[in-house]
């Protein structure tokens, strides 16, 4: 059965790795790299083409998978719902009984997509919880539905910021697509849903790779993605509370459960202890 369950930030895996579905001697980069997550994509970095072979790689490595126990968790990105690929892949992960940690959906712009893809992969017996890639101006319009109006809301949302400035005419990084990306992250913080990052896609701006994590941290993402195994490290580096980070939270935390106090002479209400228990649940 496909969880419906509302994960807390901090919640999912903070590094998520794309692994071409062409490419099986790739399969285990993630696991390599200590990626949280390797995703087995057969959407953007599969040709039309060989949409038919990626696919069953992608099968033949989860059946392998079935019974072994890895130090990451796969998941799969399958083409749109609402394309003939698409189908097809949905229907390999229920046909096969595939046991992704995760099933990445493309281009949602409705909670009926969501409803369809846990409704089937429910008929068969899968248990995996579902990451809605918003990454559409209609998606943002729609944002409160899918994660509010389905019956099996995702249990994790990812932004996809090349897609979102292509729907929009934009540049990436221009204001109208942070708008959408901001956009994204109020609505599922006021669901509890945890949002994954977009990839920073230049794989030899060390710094500008950094940047990105840091903007993703402070901005309130749970987690982020990655297209080379090289990015892990940093992301996995920027989202880990530095000590000083983590005894100032378990401070903040304390004071907020005797009621009343200070922390470096700052009052400490709701608001900050809601931030130092972010901290906490990423240093855990």
């Amino acid at each position: 059965m496909t969880s419906n369950r509302r994960l807390p930030q901090g919640g999912i895996p903070t590094t998520w790795l794309f692994t071409p579905g062409t490419d099986p001697d790739h399969f285990d980069a993630a696991e390599r790299a200590g990626a949280g997550v390797a995703i087995l994509d057969l959407e953007d970095a599969v040709a039309p083409g060989d949409k038919d072979r990626a696919r069953s790689l992608v099968v033949d490595k989860l059946t392998a998978l079935r019974d072994s126990a890895t130090a990451v968790r796969y998941a799969v990105r399958m083409n749109a719902v609402g394309s003939v690929a698409g189908l097809r892949d949905l229907l390999a992960v229920a046909e096969h009984r595939l046991t992704p940690a995760y099933v990445v959906v493309p281009k949602v712009e409705s909670a009926a997509t969501v409803d369809l893809v846990a409704d089937t992969l429910h008929d068969a017996g899968v248990v995996t919880d579902l990451v809605a890639m918003i990454e559409s101006a209609r998606a943002v319009t729609e944002i409160t539905a899918i994660l509010r109006e389905g019956r099996t809301p995702p249990a994790a949302v990812m932004f996809g910021a090349a897609d979102m400035a292509g729907d929009l005419g934009a540049e990436p990084g221009t204001a109208v697509v942070l708008q959408a990306r901001n956009s994204i992250l109020q609505a599922a913080a006021a669901f509890g849903v945890p949002v994954i990052d977009t990839p920073f896609f230049d794989i030899h701006d060390a710094g500008g790779l950094a940047d990105s994590v840091g903007d993703a941290v402070r901005s309130g993402f749970a987690a982020k993605a990655a297209i080379h195994p090289r990015q892990i490290v940093a992301i996995a580096d920027g989202f880990t509370p530095s000590g000083e980070e983590i005894r100032w939270a378990d401070e903040v935390v304390g004071v907020a459960e005797r009621g009343v106090g200070t922390v470096n002479g700052q009052m400490i209400d709701e608001a900050i202890a809601r931030r130092a228990r972010r901290i906490l649940a990423r240093a855990n």
